[in-house]
């Protein structure tokens, strides 16, 4: 089975990168257990499907073979999968099965990708300026990050500009209801999605730069700062990381920070992921293997465990799911269910402790938009750090779930498969996970600079001094010089923009 796990490895590795679709080749639908009611050419009345309609009729079986919550989904008879106008208005209607005590959809987190993330996770690819925005306030609206190698960073944009002007306008006051019409919003949004456009930069130093910024491919680096703190001769790592992409296109630049970490013998570690929305599941359990204290060893102690429906568990997916075959590097394919039943098969994931820190203390900051592949960093880890990890900022998203990008149609299919629970089956953080400390997230500052709000708190929720961590400012000042009670708008599209999600693939099939 070693063997087999070793070319699932690269399977949807190979499907992510390239875009390849598949899609089961039939003539007519079937009655929801894979049994065909028409006449081997059409729908039961002599008419043939149409390719839209046989593309539904896939993904009504694999979605009920495959969806962790298929109990929650009525039968085909009650779903009338071909009745609907197109795939993806199914799809939408599938994921609304599941509800909250409350009667609201439970389901949040699946979606159809029209390969935009599955490049930008599988490939490490963007194509776009290389920066998001947001307000602090009403009339104040911020960088927050920018990509290193992104067409606005090579021209000098970093989180913590102020943009005073967009496309000439600097009528960019936050104005969605109730505080306008989002005339503003809209055209903000147009502009950062247009192929090129202007903004006027505000720099900490109070100088202003009106730069026309042209969207474009290029690598993405997730790694958005690091820093190592020396604090009263005490050595404390700092990592800001944004989005877990494929663990091949990241490994490299993850292994050259921690490698500055183990060489400066670092005792604690701040790890900022505020914006992290997820990604690729062995990018996150590689991270894992790397702060995790050194008796975790290698393949002795578990790190996390994995939970799918009764389908998959009793090996009953319907023939849909036989013959959908996804192409491994190794030029063998497998079929979606070999590939699902691998979870039940190996259902454990152990550590494999890289390198050699041992970490005394951990933090995590964390907002709304910490999701998924982040989260289960964390919940991997507390068992074995419990009070010595600390969670600063905001409650996060709330997704111990994951799922696999089945290429279908013209999207990838991402419908929850799979719950991770850790190796004390802690895993039910559907609310998101509540701060150790609550911080704020401001922009004003810098990624690693220990003025920020939710940085400073993080050092002083791992027991640096107030007084030590101020010794090493340039002068006196409060952590925060900018008004905490302001009014905080949400602008609509940050979420979603970062989210991702557990983005399970063959190389995490790999576990033994």
């Amino acid at each position: 089975m070693l063997s087999f796990r070793k070319h699932i490895h690269a399977l949807l590795v190979v499907a992510l990168a390239t875009g390849l679709l598949f899609s089961c080749k039939k003539d007519s639908s079937s009655d929801g257990n894979g049994n065909g009611n028409g006449n081997g050419n059409g729908n039961g009345n002599g008419t043939p499907l149409t390719e839209e309609q046989k593309s539904q009729d896939t993904l009504w079986h694999i979605f009920k073979d495959t969806y962790l919550w298929t109990a929650d989904v009525p039968d085909s008879a009650t779903v009338k999968p071909l009745s609907y106008s197109s795939f993806g208005d199914l799809f939408n209607k599938l994921i609304t099965y599941k509800k909250k005590a409350n009667g609201a959809n439970f389901d949040h987190y699946s979606f159809l990708d029209n390969g935009t993330v599955t490049g930008e996770i599988g490939a490490g690819r963007l194509g776009d300026f290389g920066f998001d925005v947001n307000y602090w306030d009403i009339d104040s609206l911020y960088v927050l990050y920018c990509y290193p190698g992104s067409p606005a960073y090579a021209q000098g944009v970093r989180r913590g500009d102020l943009i005073t002007a967009v496309n000439g306008s600097t009528n960019i006051s936050y104005d969605n209801p109730p505080y306008g019409n989002s005339a503003n919003i809209r055209n903000l949004i147009n502009a950062l999605n247009a192929a090129s456009s202007s903004f006027t930069f505000k720099k900490l130093d109070g100088t202003s730069k009106t730069l026309t910024i042209t969207s474009a491919q290029y690598s993405l680096n997730p790694i958005l700062k690091d820093s190592i703190y020396t604090i009263n001769g005490r050595k404390i790592g700092y990592f800001a990381f944004n989005t877990f992409v494929e663990l091949s296109v990241i490994q490299s630049k993850i292994d050259a920070v921690f490698d500055k970490f183990v060489a400066a013998n670092i005792t604690d570690l701040v790890v900022d992921f505020r914006y992290n929305g997820g990604g690729a599941v062995n990018t996150s359990e590689y991270l894992a293997n790397l702060m995790a204290p050194v008796s975790v060893g290698t393949n002795a102690t578990i790190m996390n465990k994995t939970k799918v429906n009764n389908v998959i568990s009793s090996n009953q997916m319907s023939r849909f799911s036989a013959i959908k075959k996804l192409r491994g590097s190794n030029n063998v394919q497998y079929s979606l269910q070999d590939i699902f039943y691998s979870y039940v098969q190996y259902s454990d994931t152990y550590f494999e402790k890289k390198k050699t820190l041992n970490l005394q203390n951990i933090s995590f900051i964390t907002t709304r938009n910490t999701a998924s592949a982040s989260e289960l960093v964390i919940n991997d880890l507390k068992p074995f750090f419990n009070a010595r990890l600390t969670l600063v900022g905001d409650s996060t998203y709330g997704k111990p779930v994951g799922f696999i990008g089945i290429p279908m149609n013209k999207y990838y299919m991402y419908a929850i498969s799979l719950q991770t629970l850790n190796s004390a089956n802690q895993g039910d953080y559907f609310d998101g996970m509540a701060p150790t400390t609550p911080a704020y997230d401001v922009y004003r500052y810098d990624f690693g600079n220990t003025r920020e709000h939710s940085i400073y708190y993080a050092l002083r929720s791992i027991g640096v001094p107030a007084a030590d961590i101020q010794a090493n400012w340039a002068r006196s000042a409060a952590p925060m010089p900018i008004n905490l009670q302001r009014q905080m708008p949400k602008y609509a599209g940050k979420e979603m923009k970062n989210f991702k999600g557990s983005i399970y693939n063959a190389q995490d099939l790999l576990k033994q």
